[in-house]
């Protein structure tokens, strides 16, 4: 997980930044290089957030199938911007209550903080040149206030960015984030959260800070307090960081379910037998564990190989009086070409990002994901097999492609477009991420 989600609706998304052949393994999930600074004047909120390096696969002529992600190590950076984008504090305070401002790290409440940064001036002129040092991977969140309460700007990780006061607000130059902004475990944790309800929408979740280190019990309790209660499911990817018991506990105090996960292919058995372990004899909220996270999009096994792999776990789990689902999951491109993915398992898990076909705009990502489950369904030995879309979103910044536009706008379109799709079964997709740390 740590070698390997589209700030979406509850959860950011990705940004491209180089594409490689289909079926090259490489880590885990997608998101995007920082590209603009921006120099925000106002009160803030702010943390060190893990932004890893994407690998956009595609076929051979060109065409995008999936992303992968590979973690860079957290070492600060000197970025020069000639011409910052400024927001001034007339423009960008509003008056929130402390709610809102809890839950600012959440999808739902994403598109606002990102809306403020592309609404910044434009005009060059308005702010010289602007050297700052800040850790290579950090993102900013904006919690408003009015003036006469303003938030102090905190930060728990060591690669927080240089902040400096001036006069009545405060001033962060940082990258902009490619999808949604973490608030800090504290303002998080300073309000209670609404327990998410049963049968909401599910987001992916990952359990290491910008500089790598895994997050603490009290950090992953801070950041599930933040999800807004429309969300009921947590996907983790593994069991490193210990991360099926911090969520396990974080998810029995904030009413949330857990979507389980086995990364590593070559320890199949020694995963499975950890969240039997972490479970301890309590199943109630695994809903599901996943055997594997698109194996055969990146080259690790073919669909033969994961049958195996799932069969190990079944056995496992079998033993443990697991009753929950086991699923394999992979890429919509991986499923179609290998439909018996979708053999010998509970139901069909697929990764499915409306983003990378390029003749897709973000208000017709709901009628893609619906066309594209149509098409699967097609080739599946079990037609009136469940499919669930274990991964989706759409970015709000980076590198566009024909209809395929990456701003805050287009990823508030495509998650209304996406969540209206999934309004009767919300429990059927899961939006990546929740916060900006893939």
């Amino acid at each position: 997980m740590k070698s390997t989600i589209l700030s979406l609706a509850g959860f950011s998304l990705v940004q491209m930044t180089l594409a490689k052949p289909f079926n090259r393994h490489n880590a885990h999930r997608a998101i995007h290089d920082k590209r603009n600074l921006v120099t925000v004047i106002d009160t803030v909120v702010v943390e060190a957030t893990e932004i890893p390096e994407v690998i956009i696969y595609v076929s051979t002529d060109g065409t995008p199938l999936s992303t992968t992600t590979e973690y860079s190590d957290n070492e600060p950076t000197t970025i020069y911007q000639s011409n910052p984008y400024v927001a001034t504090s007339s423009t960008t305070t509003t008056t929130t209550p402390a709610a809102d401002v809890q839950a600012a790290a959440a999808v739902d409440v994403q598109p606002s903080t990102q809306t403020t940064a592309a609404a910044v001036s434009t005009t060059a002129a308005q702010a010289p040149s602007v050297e700052v040092s800040v850790a290579a991977s950090v993102a900013v969140s904006v919690a408003y206030t009015s003036a006469a309460a303003p938030v102090a700007a905190t930060s728990t990780s060591a690669a927080a960015p240089v902040v400096s006061s001036s006069s009545s607000s405060t001033v962060v130059s940082v990258p902009v984030s490619s999808s949604s902004s973490t608030t800090s475990s504290a303002a998080a944790a300073s309000t209670s959260a609404v327990a998410a309800s049963s049968g909401g929408y599910g987001f992916a979740y990952s359990p290491y800070m910008a500089n790598n280190a895994c997050k603490t019990q009290d950090q992953v309790n801070a950041e599930f307090a933040a999800i807004p209660s429309s969300y009921s499911t947590v996907r983790i990817y593994g069991t490193d960081c210990n991360q099926v018991a911090t969520t396990l506990v974080a998810a029995k105090k904030y009413g949330f379910k857990i979507f389980a996960g086995v990364y590593d292919f070559a320890e199949v058995s020694s995963e499975t037998q950890a969240i039997v372990d972490a479970v301890d004899g309590d199943w109630s909220l695994i809903t599901t564990i996943s055997i594997g996270n698109e194996w055969v999009n990146n080259g690790v096994t073919d669909a033969a190989g994961v049958a195996g792999a799932v069969a190990t776990a079944k056995s496992i789990l079998s033993a443990a009086n697991y009753p929950g689902k086991v699923v394999a999951v992979d890429t919509l491109a991986a499923n179609k070409l290998y439909p018996s993915l979708c053999d010998n398992v509970d139901y069909c898990a697929v990764n499915c990002h409306p983003f990378f076909d390029t003749n897709t705009a973000a208000d017709a990502a709901g009628t893609f994901l619906s066309t594209q489950i149509s098409e699967l369904r097609a080739l599946l030995s079990n037609p009136d097999m469940d499919i669930v879309i274990t991964e989706t979103g759409w970015p709000s910044a980076g590198t566009s492609h024909d209809q395929a536009v990456a701003s805050p706008a287009a990823q508030t379109t495509a998650k209304a477009a996406i969540k209206e799709l999934f309004a009767s079964n919300a429990s059927n997709v899961f939006l990546f991420s929740t916060f900006n740390d893939y």
